[in-house]
């Protein structure tokens, strides 16, 4: 499954699950995220640790960020 499915599933169920379900689901698309950017950093040969440190103060500083701008942020700190 792509995130472009994964978000608009969430979306979907978001109206069925209330408001409670925002901060499970805001992290599992974090996790998404992070996930796909660190793999992505690795592949182009950035040490892990250091790239992972970096995706999480990433996310920290916007969680709502996707993939793809999650990926040209890390590129420009390390």
């Amino acid at each position: 499954m792509g995130a472009k499915t994964a978000q608009r599933i969430i979306v979907d169920l978001q109206d069925k699950l209330g408001k409670s379900s925002d901060v499970k689901i805001s992290a599992v698309v974090n996790n998404k995220v992070k996930d796909e950017t660190l793999s992505a950093l690795t592949m182009l040969g950035f040490n892990k640790n250091q790239a992972e440190k970096t995706v999480v103060k990433i996310l920290k500083s916007n969680p709502e960020i996707n993939v793809e701008q999650a990926i040209k942020e890390a590129l420009k700190l390390l």
